[in-house]
């Protein structure tokens, strides 16, 4: 889980790095700090919901072949992917929150000099 939270959180400081300028122009053309802040969460988290889509039928579909070669067996239950989904549901906000504040409270003509 540490080393996912921390791949995550470097996908997500190299992704607001790819949008500080698109943040800064957006800025500059009238945007609030909450639709901009509210954008960049959530088109991280649209990545994360695809990746749910396709991961829970593979897991399930892995995991029931698994459990069917033992003699005692036991049913996998829709609440196991539900407690996944919503623990990297979380450790996905929280690690883009911060960078997101972080690229969303940036000064645009100090990000538009630097390009």
């Amino acid at each position: 889980m540490l080393v996912s939270a921390l791949g995550l959180f470097a996908m997500s400081s190299y992704y607001m790095q790819q949008e500080r300028r698109a943040v800064a122009v957006k800025k500059v053309f009238g945007a609030d700090y909450g639709g901009v802040l509210r954008e960049l969460v959530l088109n991280f988290m649209k990545m994360v919901a695809v990746a749910a889509l396709i991961g829970i039928p593979v897991a399930w579909f892995i995991m029931h072949r698994w459990l069917e070669e033992y003699t005692h067996r036991i049913s996998l239950s829709w609440w196991i992917f539900a407690l996944a989904v919503l623990a990297v549901v979380l450790m996905a906000f929280l690690s883009v929150i911060w960078q997101s504040i972080k690229t969303a409270r940036a000064n645009p003509a100090t990000v538009l000099k630097k390009e």
